[in-house]
């Protein structure tokens, strides 16, 4: 294509080249004309009284031969016409680019760091992070009346997200909290993602299609990795960013797990719903 408008750009150059070269040959010829039109005045204005009329007929008018300038151009540009780009032939002529591969130095094996026991054995369902956590006493920060918590969720202006119920499993609500102080209360939640559209549906492993699976906690790490508890299986499924199984984590001496969280250290937070226990576990390198 770049040579033909290079082809294109030589012709207009050419035939501009070529008027402005007709217009320039014609300069000199009207320069001399007015010369001699001048001398013809002189001689008439010496001769004004004269009646000698010889003078008057040596002039001939060329008026008409200069009225007339060489033809116009007409220059047509050229037009650029679109075609379909053919995705499969650009990849074959030029290559592309493979997807990066990212080794997630996972231990073979998880390890306990913490275990931290609380009272509530028996109905421990949901854990957040709201800081990296040392030691491992427990303090109470909100007590409901007439409502049955379930869920956490920490938000990254450090507010405290609890999913909830009433007494009588008639209504639910999320409730914003500010320290022990409820700031907000929320009656309809509605999760997509950033462009609004569905990415994918995880039901288990490939490699068992048929085995059942009741996902209930769910968290993310810094790595960009999924982990969801599966506590009639007492285990924890690790899935990447594009829902494809990576590893399980097995037991660690959990009876059920069902809360998540991870800490900015990627340090995992697992409660325990029959012994009210919450497990940190590091199952990075």
């Amino acid at each position: 294509m770049k040579s033909e408008i290079d082809d294109m750009n030589a012709q207009h150059k050419a035939a501009l080249d070529q008027k402005v070269d007709a217009i320039n040959n014609t300069v000199p010829e009207i320069a001399q004309v007015i010369q001699d039109l001048q001398r013809l005045l002189e001689r008439l204005q010496d001769k004004l009284d004269t009646s000698d009329v010889c003078l008057v007929s040596e002039y001939t008018s060329r008026n008409e031969k200069f009225r007339n300038l060489p033809a116009q151009l007409q220059v047509t540009l050229p037009t650029f016409t679109p075609r379909e780009i053919n995705r499969k032939q650009i990849h074959q002529q030029i290559g592309s680019l493979s997807k990066p591969a990212i080794t997630y130095q996972l231990l073979d094996q998880p390890r306990i760091l913490k275990d931290i026991q609380t009272k509530y054995d028996g109905g421990l369902r949901s854990v957040s992070c709201l800081g990296d956590m040392s030691g491992t006493q427990t303090q109470r920060l909100i007590t409901l009346r007439m409502w049955i918590p379930l869920c956490l969720c920490s938000t990254s202006s450090g507010d405290l997200l609890v999913t909830m119920t009433s007494d009588d499993w008639e209504q639910t609500k999320v409730a914003r909290y500010s320290g022990s102080k409820e700031k907000q209360s929320i009656h309809a939640v509605v999760a997509v993602s950033a462009a609004g559209k569905f990415r994918f549906t995880y039901t288990g492993p490939p490699f068992s299609p048929r085995e059942s699976f009741y996902p209930f906690g769910i968290t993310t790490d810094s790595w960009g990795n999924i982990l969801t508890t599966d506590g009639s299986k007492r285990r924890i499924h690790i899935i990447d960013q594009d829902g494809y199984f990576i590893r399980y984590i097995h037991y660690c001496g959990l009876q059920v797990p069902l809360g998540l969280c991870v800490d900015s250290r990627d340090n995992l937070f697992v409660t325990d719903r029959n012994t009210g226990k919450v497990v940190k576990l590091q199952y990075y390198k």
